[in-house]
């Protein structure tokens, strides 16, 4: 969802509810870069992961990636298991960018368990590090509430940038069974924020 400023009467911050989007069509082929609002935006992540074309939904600014590998692409490299989601949000919501630091005060405050958490629920949430990597707001936390997809691990690495006049929010979770270390989930966030950004060149602006 669109964050509208950095005031502390934020809207949740949640991604699409995933439970009904997979598991995918094996009719649907894996893509590394998947088109976003009829082309307006790119949707690329880490090298070794691929968009789901059954379960995103473009119209509506989401992604969702998995390694190649699991997506039954042929001869694609291994790379270490994790989902990762790109929501782009609609125009004029951009928030990040007009002061990274104060939307990093907001998510890293009081506001922000609330605003992370599935449920809506502070005491789900067990909040880490915040940082901002490149142009995007990182935030490191865990959610105890009932997980979107299932056998996903609770911790998360997220990232809120803006590209276009839009909000762009990144995540990257690791499974249950092949949990994702911090030092792993942060690596994997940065390289699908510049995997992001190398993919939008043409959208992000330049200094005169």
């Amino acid at each position: 969802m669109a964050l509208a400023s950095c005031s502390g009467k934020l809207p949740k911050i949640a991604l699409l509810d995933l439970s009904a989007l997979l598991p995918s069509r094996p009719d649907a082929t894996p893509v590394p870069t998947f088109a976003l609002y009829d082309g307006a935006i790119s949707a690329r992540v880490a090298t070794g992961y691929c968009a789901d074309p059954a379960a995103s939904r473009p119209s509506q600014g989401f992604a969702i990636f998995a390694s190649c590998v699991s997506l039954g692409v042929e001869d694609a490299a291994p790379v270490i298991p994790a989902i990762i989601t790109v929501q782009v949000a609609g125009l004029d919501t951009a928030a990040v960018s007009a002061d990274p630091t104060a939307f990093m005060a907001v998510v890293s405050g009081d506001a922000g368990p609330t605003l992370l958490s599935r449920a809506g629920d502070a005491a789900s949430i067990t909040m880490g590090a915040t940082d901002v990597v490149d142009d995007f707001v990182t935030v490191t936390f865990a959610d105890a509430a009932p997980s979107d997809i299932a056998g996903l691990q609770p911790e998360q690495w997220r990232g809120f940038g803006d590209l276009a006049g839009r909000l762009v929010t990144l995540s990257v979770r690791g499974f249950l069974e092949q949990r994702l270390s911090d030092a792993r989930g942060t690596a994997i966030l940065a390289r699908t924020i510049a995997g992001f950004d190398a993919a939008n060149t043409s959208n992000i602006p330049t200094d005169p």
